[in-house]
């Protein structure tokens, strides 16, 4: 999971793993470790928001309803943020 910001998409927060686990809750995991916990970074901040963009890289291949479904609960995952 990778976090940009500004029109220049700086790198703002990352992580990833190639060890099989179960796909929610390891978004679920991902979002908030790569957003509050990369130590490279301060966690982000409220202010921040309206600025990022986030993006998700899947090493396998899933249906479109439950992608539908992932992106609908990312959405609102990062609104409650």
């Amino acid at each position: 999971m990778t976090w940009k910001i500004g029109r220049d998409l700086r790198l703002r927060g990352c992580i990833g793993t190639f060890s099989e686990m179960n796909l929610h809750s390891g978004l679920k995991e991902y979002a908030l470790t790569s957003a509050l916990k990369d130590t490279r970074f301060d966690p982000i901040s409220r202010e921040e928001l309206p600025k990022l963009t986030v993006s998700v890289s899947i090493l396998q291949v899933c249906q479109y309803t439950f992608y539908h479904s992932f992106v609908t609960n990312l959405l609102s995952f990062i609104r409650a943020l």
